[in-house]
């Protein structure tokens, strides 16, 4: 690690620091990742920023929190916000045509309706897929851009001769498009009534007032498009063959409001923040509650489709992604990464007021490597044990009820051992530490009652071994604790909804 700035000094995210600084540093030697930066929020304030590894290898300039990184699809999120802010404000509505806000006509031949600005936000236009209209040079204005990209029959993706630049009806199947961002990106420029560009309008009403200093989208992520001060801080990009890491050739996205922002991880931060406060941030209001609420939650208008994966798109917010929504862990978020030089990811838990932003300035071929998403992970899953940790306190007979109940269920049901347990069986478990038996607390006031752990064993080694069984035991009075405390018991033990041998012997909470 070459610099850090620590801003808390709460124990619990002292410790989410402390295990990110090991981790990370591991991470980056199996990725062989040349730098990455990194800022994170816990219990809704940023704690921690922090730079690794190097910003520019040739020069040996190290990486810092204040290092700039190129977006890529991390961008898309910015446009999604600014069209919220004009639906706040009034020019435009999700279901308004596109076409009543473009200089040019876009109509899918394949056809049955006109596309929306909600068809584009959730990506369901009959786009087909494409590289954000790449380019070794700035273009032309972003009008006549998408005029042209339009214009064609092919998308430029293998060739411009594979995938087709309309490939289903408006609204009956989903497939992520850069094209059709961009186009959201247009809207914002032409319905606007600052008339603003669509680079200024990001900057004056999301990133300013954010107080997102070191953070700009530009037109093209070129010097002549920059602040100094900006430009003075980008990164190197790295597209690593084998051992070998080529620095990336600069290229520009003709569709830049797909993915062109520059920042640096504490920058996105800030918006990541003001989302997870119903639209606020440090007094300024981005977005209506009402609104922020429309980006993060399930589109219950896409029903039953699928992405290009064959997977339900239920987890598809405006734009935004959203993951386990079932869950307290439920985040959102969006990734990135920009050809062929940088990964970026930025994910919000709004249960927790956590959040995490990292940037890799690697882009390895043939197949990208996937630290940013990685480190997001790590956090997710440490967040959650966090919970487990902190879970309301259960009294030493329940727990330990629940504890012989459970412990029986893995034999009998979990791994399904056939026949009768042995005779003795539980005895030999339940012989005090003190007489060398198998039980051994790890001290002496483990929250262990031997009669309550032998009683929830017995109940259950006694049932037939099924699923069905065991979940018409929790919700009858031969149980002696309640569906919910028994939840709640299971909890403190470690236990999570979602995974682990045992995680199916309890049924749902009522």
């Amino acid at each position: 690690m070459n610099e850090e700035r620590v801003h808390t000094d709460e124990p619990s995210s002292l410790l989410l620091i402390q295990a990110l600084r090991s981790h990370l540093s591991l991470l980056m030697i199996k990725h062989r990742t040349p730098g990455l930066n990194i800022a994170v929020a816990d219990r809704g304030k940023m704690i921690w920023e922090a730079g690794f590894g190097l910003a520019d290898i040739a020069s040996s300039r190290p990486m810092s929190p204040d290092s700039v990184y190129h977006s890529g699809s991390l961008g898309k999120t910015y446009t999604a916000v600014a069209i919220m802010i004009l639906l706040d404000r009034g020019p435009i509505g999700l279901d308004d045509p596109i076409n009543d806000h473009l200089p040019f006509k876009v109509h899918n031949p394949l056809g049955q309706r006109d596309i929306t600005v909600h068809d584009l936000m959730v990506h369901v236009s009959g786009l087909g897929a494409d590289a954000a209209a790449s380019h070794w040079r700035p273009g032309r204005s972003l009008a006549e851009e998408l005029a042209a990209e339009y214009s064609s029959e092919w998308s430029p993706f293998h060739g411009g001769r594979l995938v087709k630049r309309w490939t289903h009806p408006v609204g009956t199947a989903w497939t992520y498009s850069n094209l059709g961002i961009a186009t959201l990106g247009l809207i914002v420029e032409r319905a606007n009534p600052d008339k603003l560009s669509f680079s200024e309008f990001v900057q004056r009403y999301i990133m300013d007032p954010l107080g997102m200093t070191h953070s700009c989208y530009p037109p093209a992520q070129h010097p002549d498009f920059v602040p100094p001060h900006i430009w003075a801080q980008t990164t190197t990009g790295y597209s690593r063959m084998g051992d070998v890491d080529t620095p990336t050739i600069p290229v520009y996205f003709r569709e830049y409001p797909a993915g062109g922002v520059l920042a640096r991880p504490a920058d996105h931060l800030r918006l990541l923040l003001a989302l997870m406060n119903e639209g606020e941030l440090d007094g300024y209001r981005l977005l209506s509650p009402q609104s922020v609420r429309s980006m993060l939650s399930p589109d219950a208008r896409l029903g039953t489709l699928k992405d290009s994966f064959g997977d339900p798109v239920s987890e598809q917010g405006l734009v935004w992604r959203l993951l386990d929504r079932e869950f307290p862990w439920t985040s959102f978020g969006h990734s990135g990464g920009h050809m062929f030089g940088w990964r970026t990811e930025g994910r919000a838990w709004p249960n927790y007021g956590s959040a995490v932003v990292v940037a890799a300035n690697q882009w390895s071929l043939p197949d990208h490597t996937k630290e940013a998403a990685e480190i997001a992970e790590f956090v997710g899953n440490w967040l959650r044990h966090r919970q487990i940790e902190n879970a309301p306190a259960v009294d030493p007979a329940t727990l330990s009820y629940v504890r012989g109940a459970l412990l029986a269920g893995a034999y009998r049901i979990a791994i399904g051992i056939p026949g009768e347990m042995p005779a003795g069986a539980l005895e030999a478990i339940t012989r005090d530490s003190r007489d060398r038996g198998a039980v051994l607390r790890r001290s002496v006031n483990a929250e262990w009652d031997k009669a309550f752990f032998s009683r929830g064993f017995a109940a259950v080694a006694a049932l037939p071994p099924t699923l069905e069984a065991i979940h018409r035991f929790w919700k009858s009075d031969a149980s002696e604790v309640d569906l919910a405390t028994a939840h709640a018991a299971y909890r403190s033990l470690g236990g999570r909804p979602d995974a682990g041998l045992l995680w199916k012997l309890l049924p749902p909470e009522l």
